[in-house]
Parts: C-alpha cells; structure tokens; sequence
C-alpha cells in the first residue's frame, strides 16, 4: 500500500450522471496502516475459514484498501453507525444490531496477482460494547479458498462475489466506477444475498469508503 491518502473528493462517472462522492475517514495513510497490523497481530478471524486468506491479503504491499470507521460517540468524521453502514448484519452471518456495537471498521481490499487475477476482501472489525476486544468478520474471493469467479465490471456495475460456508453467496456492488473500468477514489458498495433457495435480496450498504493507494 503507498504511504499516501489518495483525495478525499473524486469524480465518478456513472452509466447515468455525472456526480461527486466525498468521504473523510478522520485517518491517514499511516494509521489505517496501524490499524491493518493490529487487525493481522489478532490472528484468525471468525469467518467459517476464510480469516487467514484474508488477512495474507491485507498484509500485502499490492493491495489497494478501502476503508470506512464508525462509532457510537456521535463524533465519528464519516457519521454514525447506522448511517455508515446500514447493514442487515445478521444476514451477513453477525449476530449483532447496530446500537450493540462500540465501533466498526470496515476494510475491502483489492490485490491484482502476478496471474492477472484479482483477488478481493472484505473485513468487517466490530467491537461489542461491553466486550474487551473487536471480532472481526471475513469474506474473499481469491481463486485459491474457492472458485467463484472474480469480480466484473458491466454497463458501469461493478460485482463481487464472496461464498460462505452456509451455502449462501454475498455479493457486493458499485456503479462508482472510472472511464477505464477501475473503482473510483471514494465508493458505496451495496450488500446482497443469495439465500440457498436462489433468492436475491437486499442486505443493505457500505454508504462511502476511501480508497488507500
């Protein structure tokens, strides 16, 4: 990851309209990079096996972050919890509710392999209040833990799949997309799920994350 915040205000052209997204994270390059090396010295997640492919990930100098912080105080420089991420956590296999939770932070993670593949995370870090430490939430897709096909990008979406072990499939989409097809500076990833039935619905959003080149 380079040592610089990329700009907090970028220009993203969608299939429809021009428009702006600006998002401030309140953190530099450097401390989301401490944060990253704290999450990785915690060892395994409690992600069904998919923690320590995920954190590999994230632990690579390639890799392009996402990323997006919230909290309970009222102070956070992205906004509230429920603002932030408006997320249905328990379809997403999280047994927890937005005014339980002390803290998130949310990293999504994009690495491009020697292969030409692109491999993609996303890290949900959740502290409980009243707990003494965060549990943090893993989801990939990197060719190696299963065979989903990566990510595509059609008529200005951007689509990622992450399977989970209960047989269900988590998809995230962005229209946040640039002319040449790469994710925008700052983006909204909207949350879906493929039930065991087949059925697709809504799990909510990741409403802005800044990109840390």
């Amino acid at each position: 990851m380079k040592k610089f915040l990329i700009l907090m205000t970028c220009l993203v052209l969608s299939a429809c309209a021009e428009r702006y997204r600006e998002a401030d994270s309140g953190r530099s390059a450097s401390e989301v990079e401490g944060l990253v090396a704290e999450l990785r010295s915690r060892g395994t997640l409690n992600d069904s096996g998919n923690g320590a492919a995920a954190l590999d990930l994230a632990g690579q100098q390639k890799a392009v972050i996402y990323f997006a912080e919230s909290n309970n105080s009222g102070k956070a420089p992205m906004g509230p919890i429920h603002t932030v991420t408006p997320l249905n956590f328990q379809d997403l296999g999280i047994d927890i509710y937005p005014s339980q939770i002390e803290y998130i932070r949310v990293y999504f993670l994009e690495a491009l392999e020697e292969s030409g593949r692109r491999d993609y995370a996303l890290i949900l870090d959740i502290k409980k209040i009243g707990d003494t430490t965060a549990q943090a939430y893993a989801f990939i897709n990197d060719g190696q833990t299963n065979q989903e096909p990566e990510a595509t990008v059609e008529e200005g979406l951007f689509r990622v799949s992450f399977p989970s072990a209960n047989g269900e499939t988590l998809y995230l989409e962005s229209d946040d997309i640039l002319d040449g097809g790469e994710l925008g500076n700052v983006i909204q990833l909207k949350a879906y799920v493929l039930d065991q039935q087949g059925q697709e619905f809504s799990a909510g959003q990741i409403s802005s994350l800044i990109g840390y080149f």
